[in-house]
């Protein structure tokens, strides 16, 4: 699946937790799907869920979540609401658990066309924001971002942050947010668990956590901030009031790229993943 620029594998096959992550990044390396990050479904244990996605590093991931809506339109899930509409203009509600949020997630469905749809999802406000000199801190239930602003997009600048404690320790899942506010442009690097950064094309809990950031500097709500990025763009909604993120909403399109089967190496015992 390929929201705004974010590649994202959804795994359909049931696989077991403790090989989510060495599984995650085969399917992600040249020889194989070349994604930028792989998400699990799996069977919700709330029956008002269409399904549950589980990401490769238990962290939470607006994209990937909004990825899943469109699949389980598509496959006409039992748990998935019709709206209104009718041909192009059909639309779809639904409900799903998401690893790193504690809530169920409301999500709208619209169809653009063959493989093509606009999603809005609601998603886990930040449990906290700390200002810094050099950045804002937005810690979330799975990931962590540190917004920066003026600051070259580099690894340098990662490993620079990480050399002088900017992230807490142990956190599953981190990202920097690069912003430049001049040309409207985010760039996120994003680090699951201890594996390698990623240049991600776009990332959705870093948008959120950009516009959780503008709001609250800017001390108002925000409706449909578009934030350009590598891979296309986002759009998010942040509700403020009395100083608090109440609410947020994260839209844009996905398409279907491709959906088939995977044959995966038979050591140490034949797999297939679809």
């Amino acid at each position: 699946m390929n929201p705004a620029g974010n590649t994202t594998l959804l795994v359909t096959d049931v696989v077991p937790r403790e090989q989510h992550m060495e599984l995650a990044r085969l399917l992600m390396g040249p020889t194989f799907l070349a994604v930028e990050q792989v998400g699990y479904v799996e069977q919700a244990e709330d029956s008002r869920a269409a399904a549950r996605l589980q990401m490769m590093g238990g962290e939470f991931c607006g994209n990937a979540s909004r990825a899943l809506a469109a699949l389980l339109v598509e496959r006409g899930a039992p748990a998935v609401s019709k709206r209104t509409g009718t041909g192009t203009g059909d639309r779809w509600s639904l409900k799903l658990e998401v690893s790193g949020s504690t809530e169920l997630l409301e999500a709208r469905v619209r169809s653009l066309g063959r493989a093509r749809w606009w999603t809005e999802i609601s998603v886990p406000v930040p449990l906290r924001m700390e200002v810094e000199a050099e950045y804002v801190r937005v810690v979330m239930s799975g990931i962590e971002h540190l917004v920066v602003e003026g600051v070259d997009a580099s690894l340098a600048s990662y490993r620079r942050l990480v050399k002088t404690g900017a992230f807490s320790p142990d956190v599953e899942a981190r990202g920097v947010m690069f912003w430049d506010p001049r040309a409207n442009r985010l760039t996120p690097l994003v680090v699951v668990g201890d594996g390698e950064p990623i240049w991600e094309s776009s990332c959705g809990s870093g948008s959120l956590a950009l516009a959780c950031r503008l709001a609250l500097t800017e001390g108002g709500s925000i409706d449909d901030l578009c934030i350009h990025q590598p891979g296309g763009e986002l759009v998010v909604d942040v509700d403020i009031s009395e100083g608090r993120i109440r609410r947020a909403v994260l839209k844009g399109a996905v398409d279907k790229v491709a959906e088939g089967t995977v044959e995966l190496p038979e050591e140490p015992e034949s797999r297939v993943a679809d």
